[in-house]
């Protein structure tokens, strides 16, 4: 097996699941896949959103809200809260309103 070969077939990549109760729009997701370049996404995916909850699982806080869930898969390391602080300064959102892992 040649070096190249190698490393190709054994690099590594990063999944990350972001949710947010930030209705996410074409505009905001070409904002976030620029604000994520940095890290060499290898895939964003659209945002899923779910039905409208009382009381959504990872937002406790809140009530009545649809949850935006978007899975992004990086080739370079990250660590989620690093992200998520990001993310949430680019949505001018309260911390509350996104999560990720």
């Amino acid at each position: 097996m040649e070096l190249k070969q190698y490393l190709t077939e054994t690099e590594k990549q990063y999944n990350l699941r972001l949710k947010t109760i930030v209705p996410l729009d074409d505009g905001l997701m070409d904002r976030i896949e620029t604000c994520v370049a940095r890290y060499n996404p290898v895939s964003v995916s659209r945002p899923k959103k779910t039905i409208l909850q009382r009381t959504p699982l990872d937002f406790p806080n809140v009530t009545c809200a649809e949850v935006y869930i978007v899975d992004m898969t990086f080739s370079l390391p990250t660590a989620p809260h690093v992200l998520r602080a990001d993310i949430r300064k680019l949505l001018d959102a309260p911390e509350n309103y996104l999560s990720a892992a």
